[in-house]
């Protein structure tokens, strides 16, 4: 099988499906989505994969919950008064080196031509607010995370709680994968996350998925409770630990424009795409 192509065609990206973990990926404009509150508990009693995996009691989250939820996506961002989080200064140096910091993590891995279109929005950024933002990060480590674990500045401590949940990780991730299901996710847009990074939203593209996704995140957050549920995004930039004065964050907004007018992306892929993944700082993801 060749490796995937990429052709523009009315306003199409056509790629080539991969054997292993299939794959599309078409080219959408961002719209804004009218959510209507809709939560309600989903069994999951449909046979999804082997040995009925994701047949779960958890309530989770619907599409509409979902979208309801996450609507901050489409405000302004970088408004007067913005403070970044302290905990940046953990992950970036004042001058934009990423600083030592590792943990573990179970993340989805993008096509290659899913990243290559996701570094153009990242170029789009940094060409009117590099000067504001960490050094960025190479398209060959852009993921969406399915479940983070532990992470932190490196010690014995940190060392002990990644090994701890490690074999755990591992075989729930392997589980994951070899259901082989698929999912579709389409971008919502570029915004600021939690004060410390410019990201690309995603959403899951129908209920299906979405339900495919929440259950995944919902298994693994019986191994590692971590308290807030699951916002799929790409990490474009962090911020730099310093704050900004008012013509930063101008620079800041109009970058988050700019991104927004160049278009979204939708794309198809498999769970079998998930990894177990060690990372040393926010640019170095290894295979474990």
């Amino acid at each position: 099988m060749k490796s995937p192509c990429c052709r523009p065609c009315a306003g199409r990206f056509l790629f080539q499906r991969q054997e292993n973990v299939p794959h599309r990926i078409t080219k959408t404009f961002y719209g804004h989505f009218q959510a209507v509150p809709h939560s309600y508990d989903i069994l999951m009693k449909e046979r999804y994969g082997m040995d009925q995996l994701f047949d779960i009691p958890e309530r989770l989250e619907t599409l509409d919950a979902f979208r309801l939820r996450t609507g901050f996506v489409y405000e302004p961002q970088f408004g007067p008064g913005f403070r970044v989080s302290p905990g940046v200064g953990a992950k970036v140096a004042a001058g934009g080196a990423l600083l030592p910091y590792s943990g573990n993590t179970v993340v989805l891995m993008l096509p290659e031509a899913v990243q290559q279109s996701i570094q153009a929005i990242q170029r789009t950024a940094y060409h009117r607010a590099g000067w504001c933002l960490a050094r960025p990060l190479p398209a060959e480590s852009f993921h969406i995370t399915l479940h983070d674990l532990e992470s932190g500045a490196p010690s014995p401590e940190l060392a002990a709680r990644v090994e701890a949940v490690r074999e755990g990780a591992r075989a729930l991730t392997g589980r994951i994968a070899a259901t082989g299901e698929n999912v579709r996710l389409r971008s919502t847009g570029v915004y600021c996350m939690a004060a410390t990074s410019l990201v690309l939203g995603f959403e899951p593209a129908d209920e299906e998925s979405c339900r495919l996704l929440m259950a995944s995140y919902a298994l693994f957050e019986r191994l590692r409770p971590l308290g807030y549920p699951l916002t799929p995004h790409v990490t474009l930039g962090y911020l730099r630990p310093n704050g900004y004065t008012g013509g930063q964050l101008d620079a800041l907004r109009a970058a988050v424009e700019d991104c927004r007018a160049m278009g979204g992306i939708s794309f198809e892929t498999s769970l079998a795409a998930a990894e177990y993944m060690t990372f040393s700082d926010m640019a170095t993801y290894q295979r474990a």
